[in-house]
C-alpha cells in the first residue's frame, strides 16, 4: 500500500492526493473487511481534525451493534503489528494491518497517550480506578485516624485535671460581644477583683465585717484558698493573674537574685522591680486585650511595668496612703464612663491595709479590728455602688487575699550565723525563709551537710526550721527543681522556718534594739492554717454553686477569664472550671483548728464566721449542748443597710427536702454546663 499519510507524535499529515483512492482501492489484497477498517480510520481522523486537541468519542464512529461492543479485535491487532516491528507507518511496503504507532494531542497528556493504537484499554482503566480507589481508602483511613486522635485528645485527655505545660495561643474572642443594659446604659459583662492583702478568712465576723460575712455566707465562697509557695505578696499577686506558680512566672519572692541577669529584685524599689524582664507569664490584661476586653488597674503589683503589648487602658500607681473611699471611687468612676468602648470590663484593685497593720501589730489587737472594719466598709461601698447603678446582674465582684499572717516573737528566733559562715555567702534571698547562694558554688554540698548535721543533733524545741537543696523541695510546693522556667532564680540552698519562727542575724537584732519586728509575718509553708487566703464573690457568674471546696490560687486566673467569656493562656490551675469550683459537700468540716500552732499566742477575739460554718470542734461542742450549728450562717434580721454598704438579705427557714433536691439538681446542671463549656473552650 502506498504511503498516503502518516501520524506521528506531533499530529497527522494528509497527502495532496487525498484518501479516497486508498479507501476505495480495488487493488489486490484489499478486502471488504480492510475497507471497513480503513473507513473507520478515516472517520476517526476526520473527527480529530475537527475537534482539535479534544479527546475523540470513538463510540460515535462505530456501528451500533446488537450485542455489547468490546474494543479489541482489529484495533488491538493494529497495535500489535506495530509492536512487532513489521515497519513504520511512514515506510513503504508493509501490511495493511500496520496503520500507526501512537497518537499525541500536542503537549497534552491524557488516557490515550500510550504506545497502543486508538483503543479504550479497559484493563488499564480498571487498574487506574482500582489505584484511585486505594488512594481514596488510604486518605479516608488517615482522616479517620486523625478524627479519632482529636476525639481522644478533646474528650479523653488523661491530663484532664491539669493544664498541659505546653503553651498555645488562646483563641480570640469575636469582636461582637454580648451587650447588657442596666436601664440607662449599655454594658459589656464586667468583673471587679479586689485583693485584701493579708486578710485571713478567719477574720470574717458578723459584727466586725458584716459585708464580708454576708458575701461569705450568702453568696459564693470557698472556706479558704491556698496561696502559692512562698506565701509572700508579690509572688502570689502575680500567680492570681497569670495562673502560674512562682517558678513558672518568675516572681519567686519579694526579693531574689537572678544569676542570668546578674541583678537583684526588690519589691519595694521601683528601679529594681518594674523592668519587664522580671515579669514572666501572661498577665490577665494581656489575655483580655488579645480578645477585645479592656482592663484598668488600681495599684496591682506588676501593673506599673512598661507593658507594650496588651497593656491596661489605665493604671493607677501604688499609693500606700490613699484613703479607701477614694480608692473605691476611682474604680466606680471607670464604670460611670458614658462611652461603652472606653469603659473597662475587667478592673483590678489592691488594698494593703490589713497586711500593713498585721505586720505592725500582729494578728490581734484593736488596731487590727479597726483595719478589718475599714476594709469591710470599703467592700460595702463597692456593693452599694453596684446596687445604685443597677449593676448587680452585670458586674461580678470577686474578693480575694494573697495570704494570711502569723505572729512573731523574740522567743522564736533562729540566728543565721549559727548555721552557716556568712563570709562564704554571696546573696541572701527571701524572707522569712532564707535562700543562700555561696560565693563558691562548690560549697553548696558541704554547707548543706553541715546544716543537716546541726539539725540532727539539736533539741526538738530548737529545731524550728528545715533545710532544702534547690532540687529537693516538697513536690506540692512547686518550687525549685529544674522544671520551672525561672528555676534559676531560686537559690541553691534554703532554710525554711516553721510558721511563727523567724530567721535573722544578731546584727539585724541590734538594729531593731533587741525586739524582733515585724510582729506579723507571712511567707511560710503555703499549707499552714495561718497562711490561708480568702475567696468570696457575687454577681451573675456566681449564681449556681454557692460554696466551693478549697482550691489553689493559680485557679483564679482561669475563673476571672471565664467570668468575662475569654480563653485563658496556658496556666497551672485546673483545666476544667468545674474542678476549680468544685461544690463543697454540705457536711464539710475543717478538722484543724485555727491557728494550729505549737506555741501560745494571742489571736483575734471574735466569733469567727469560719468557725461557725466549718469548725469541727465548734460543731461538736454546740451539738452536745443542743445549739444549732448553722446559727451563724443565718443572715442579719435587721434590714437596715450597714454603714457604707448594703447587706443582701435571704430568708433561712431551714432546708426542706424540696430545697435540698433543688439545690443538688442545680449543682448537677451547673457541673454539666461547666463541663460542656470547658470542652468547648479547650
Amino acid at each position: 500500500m502506498s504511503n498516503r499519510y502518516s501520524i506521528d507524535a506531533q499530529g497527522y499529515e494528509e497527502s495532496s492526493e487525498g484518501e479516497e483512492d486508498l479507501v476505495y482501492s480495488e487493488g489486490p489484497g484489499v478486502s471488504d473487511h480492510d475497507r471497513d477498517l480503513l473507513r473507520a480510520d478515516k472517520e476517526v481522523l476526520k473527527a480529530l481534525s475537527q475537534k482539535g486537541r479534544s479527546s475523540p468519542k470513538i463510540k460515535s464512529f462505530l456501528p451500533k451493534p446488537k450485542r455489547k461492543v468490546k474494543f479489541g479485535g482489529e484495533y488491538q491487532q493494529l497495535g500489535k503489528a506495530s509492536e512487532d516491528g513489521a515497519g513504520s507507518s511512514k515506510g513503504g511496503g508493509g501490511s495493511g494491518s500496520r496503520r500507526f504507532e501512537s497518537m499525541h494531542y500536542g503537549d497534552e497528556e491524557d488516557e490515550f497517550s500510550d504506545s497502543s493504537d486508538i483503543e479504550i484499554d479497559v484493563p488499564r482503566r480498571r487498574r487506574r480506578n482500582r489505584n484511585a480507589g486505594r488512594r481514596l481508602h488510604i486518605l479516608l483511613a488517615v482522616l479517620l485516624l486523625l478524627a479519632g486522635f482529636l476525639f481522644v485528645s478533646h474528650f479523653m485527655d488523661p491530663k484532664e485535671d491539669k493544664k498541659s505545660s505546653s503553651s498555645s495561643p488562646p483563641k480570640h474572642r469575636p469582636e461582637q460581644k454580648k451587650v447588657l443594659n442596666n436601664g440607662t446604659h449599655d454594658f459589656y459583662p464586667s468583673t471587679i477583683i479586689v485583693s485584701l492583702d493579708g486578710f485571713h478568712p478567719h477574720y470574717v465576723n458578723k459584727d466586725l465585717t458584716p459585708n464580708l460575712h454576708d458575701l461569705y455566707t450568702n453568696h459564693a465562697a470557698a472556706p479558704y484558698m491556698i496561696p502559692s509557695f512562698p506565701s509572700s505578696t508579690f509572688p502570689n499577686h502575680w500567680s492570681l493573674i497569670t495562673g502560674l506558680y512562682p517558678a513558672n512566672h518568675g516572681i519567686v519572692g519579694n526579693t531574689f537574685y537572678d544569676p542570668i541577669l546578674k541583678k537583684q529584685f526588690f519589691n519595694t524599689k521601683p528601679g529594681q522591680s518594674l523592668q519587664l524582664e522580671w515579669w514572666g507569664g501572661e498577665p490577665i490584661w494581656q489575655t483580655a486585650a488579645g480578645q477585645h476586653v479592656k482592663t484598668a488597674v488600681h495599684m496591682w503589683p506588676g501593673s506599673e511595668a512598661p507593658w507594650k503589648k496588651g497593656a491596661p487602658i489605665e493604671v493607677d500607681k501604688y499609693n500606700g496612703t490613699e484613703r479607701l473611699d477614694r480608692k473605691a471611687s476611682s474604680v466606680l468612676k471607670w464604670l460611670d464612663r458614658d462611652d461603652l468602648d472606653k469603659r473597662p470590663e475587667l478592673m483590678l484593685t489592691y488594698v494593703p491595709t490589713v497586711d500593713s497593720v498585721g505586720h505592725k501589730y500582729g494578728i490581734a489587737g484593736p488596731e487590727l479590728k479597726k483595719a478589718l472594719r475599714d476594709v469591710d466598709e470599703f467592700i460595702g461601698y463597692f456593693r452599694k455602688g453596684l446596687k445604685e447603678r443597677n449593676l448587680e446582674d452585670i458586674v461580678n465582684l470577686v474578693v480575694v487575699s494573697d495570704h494570711g499572717m502569723a505572729p512573731t516573737s523574740n522567743e522564736r528566733i533562729v540566728y543565721l550565723e549559727d548555721l552557716v559562715d556568712l563570709d562564704k555567702i554571696d546573696h541572701v534571698d527571701g524572707w522569712p525563709l532564707v535562700g543562700l547562694r555561696p560565693k563558691d558554688p562548690s560549697d553548696v554540698s558541704s554547707m548543706y551537710e553541715s546544716i543537716k548535721e546541726q539539725h540532727k543533733h539539736s533539741s526538738n524545741a530548737s529545731v524550728a526550721w528545715d533545710v532544702y537543696l534547690h532540687d529537693e523541695f516538697p513536690r506540692e510546693w512547686h518550687f525549685g527543681g529544674s522544671d520551672g522556667e525561672y528555676s534559676h532564680r531560686i537559690a541553691d540552698l534554703w532554710l525554711v522556718p516553721h510558721v511563727g519562727w523567724s530567721i535573722t542575724t544578731r546584727k539585724q537584732m541590734q538594729k531593731m534594739k533587741g525586739v524582733y519586728r515585724p510582729f506579723g509575718v507571712h511567707g511560710y509553708n503555703n499549707t499552714e492554717v495561718l497562711m490561708r487566703a480568702l475567696f468570696t464573690a457575687t454577681g451573675p457568674y456566681f449564681k449556681e454553686h454557692r460554696k466551693y471546696e478549697p482550691f489553689e490560687n493559680v485557679n483564679v486566673y482561669h475563673i476571672l477569664c471565664d467570668t468575662l467569656g475569654i480563653e485563658p493562656a496556658s496556666h497551672d490551675g485546673y483545666e476544667s472550671i468545674a474542678k476549680a469550683l468544685s461544690p463543697l459537700p454540705d457536711d464539710w468540716v475543717d478538722p484543724v483548728a485555727y491557728p494550729d500552732v505549737s506555741f501560745n499566742t494571742e489571736i483575734l477575739k471574735i466569733d469567727s464566721t469560719y468557725d461557725a460554718l466549718y469548725s469541727q470542734q465548734l460543731k461538736n461542742a454546740t451539738s452536745q449542748h443542743g445549739v444549732a450549728t448553722h446559727a451563724m450562717k443565718e443572715p442579719h434580721t435587721d434590714h437596715n443597710e450597714p454603714q457604707d454598704g448594703p447587706l443582701e438579705q435571704e430568708n433561712d427557714k431551714g432546708e426542706g427536702w424540696i430545697d435540698w433536691f433543688k439545690g443538688h439538681w442545680d449543682s448537677v446542671k451547673s457541673w454539666v454546663s461547666s463541663k460542656i463549656h470547658s470542652n468547648d473552650n479547650n
